[in-house]
């Protein structure tokens, strides 16, 4: 074929082609580009969430801040009603203590008495489930060390409070106040 009849490529009709072709594959709604994810999610029910924090927390669907491993372990486990409200309850202290540790923020008074009352109340409901939800929660390195951090920061506060609480309790004064 001679070379005058061959037809050179306009940069501006490539980069036309590239885009029309390439607009197909634009993120929409929650989907994003391969390769690219925004460094601040809000979730709906923890906050906002770094990419540090996203990935500990894991895939959660239903966004109850569960991982959805630990949801399905839960409706296997309590089929339904108060025990398994418990137990989602417990399972979301776990995941807001772990995520609060890989900051290195010391937890508040408050943090650590929700983190335990949803302990006990699902202990109560199920003495072995929340052994099993902080174990299944904390299974891998990252979630473990940032859960001991937590553990940590947590138990140092309480000491802490405790060297400078004044107050006595007497006996069965530590009712434990479950949802019913």
């Amino acid at each position: 074929m001679p070379r005058h009849l061959l037809v050179k490529p306009n940069s501006a009709a490539l980069i036309t082609a590239a885009a029309m072709i390439l607009g197909g594959c634009a993120a929409t709604g929650d989907d994003y580009v391969v390769g690219v994810r925004p460094t601040i999610v809000n979730h709906p029910v923890l906050g906002p969430l770094t990419i540090k924090e996203q990935d500990l927390l894991g895939p959660d669907a239903d966004q109850n801040g569960v991982r959805d491993e630990i949801d399905k372990t839960l409706r296997q486990t309590f089929p339904e009603g108060e025990a398994r409200e418990r137990g989602e309850s417990y399972a979301l202290q776990v995941t807001k203590a772990m995520l609060a540790g890989t900051t290195g923020r010391a937890p508040t008074a408050i943090e650590i008495q929700a983190y335990a009352m949803a302990r006990d109340c699902l202990g109560a409901a199920e003495a072995d489930a929340p052994d099993l939800i902080y174990a299944q929660t904390t299974r891998t390195k990252s979630r473990a060390s940032a859960m001991q951090t937590w553990s940590e920061s947590a138990e140092a506060q309480r000491s802490a409070n405790l060297a400078t609480s004044t107050t006595e309790t007497t006996p069965g004064s530590e009712t434990i106040l479950c949802r019913p």
